[in-house]
């Protein structure tokens, strides 16, 4: 059985890769899951340590080609030598979330606050649902100048409404790295620190600029960057 065939006949978005290509590209990054390689300017592909399951290439196959600014999707499904291992997607020009500290400080709720507003919306009109969300799979994005979302392995398309669950995961993404937390899972989150600052989006920032005005008057110093506050927030906690 001819995979590659079988599915470009019942009109899935696939690329054929060899074993040579990926030998022969530069790695990006590499995760639990899988490698990225670039592929060239504008395009990179993830190929994961094994195979996908059937359900998995269905899955991936409904975000091929979905152009949502907020993610970064899969443009098409990767087969090599008979065996569907991966897919292509956009190359992002950009650092993710934990190379961004020297970000001015009101620059970096301006743009979290940009981002969910925008990928809110645009996941709830498109039923996506996501999973497993952290800040090192959300990017700045150094063209566009704004936050993006990688990793969607585990995200689904789902007909329930996803907008508290979406809400959760990227609050928790962007709180641990207010923070400097390792990890916080959307459930966690709901449970600790729903009530104290997460009702909507306006409510992190508010805290956010709270938290810093209290470490400046302990520490006596100004706080001009994210990487700043992280840094005096550390210190604001020995010391209280």
């Amino acid at each position: 059985m001819n995979v590659y065939r079988l599915l470009k006949d019942n009109g899935y978005n696939v690329t054929k890769i060899d074993h040579k290509l990926i030998t022969d590209s530069n790695v990006v990054g590499k995760g639990k899951g899988g490698i990225v390689y670039h592929l060239n300017d504008n395009s990179c592909f993830k190929i994961f340590h094994n195979s996908l399951s059937e359900d998995d290439i269905v899955r991936l196959n409904a975000f091929c080609n979905l152009k949502i600014n907020s993610a970064v999707f899969p443009n098409s499904l990767v087969v090599v030598k008979n065996d569907v291992r991966g897919y292509t997607m956009d190359f992002v020009d950009g650092k993710i979330m934990e190379e961004c500290s020297e970000f001015d400080f009101s620059c970096f709720l301006s743009k979290y606050d940009e981002y969910m507003k925008k990928c809110l919306v645009q996941f709830s009109d498109n039923n996506i649902e996501m999973f497993d969300v952290g800040y090192t799979n959300i990017m700045f994005n150094q063209q566009t100048k704004s936050f993006q979302s990688i990793d969607v392995d585990n995200w689904i398309i789902n007909q329930r409404d996803v907008y508290d669950s979406n809400f959760r995961w990227l609050s928790s993404a962007f709180f641990c790295y207010a923070f400097s937390l390792l990890s916080l899972s959307g459930e966690d989150f709901s449970k600790h620190f729903s009530k104290l600052i997460i009702s909507k989006q306006g409510d992190f920032i508010d805290f956010y600029e709270c938290v810093r005005e209290n470490v400046q008057n302990v520490l006596g110093k100004k706080l001009h960057t994210v990487g700043d506050v992280r840094e005096g927030y550390m210190e604001y906690v020995k010391k209280i």
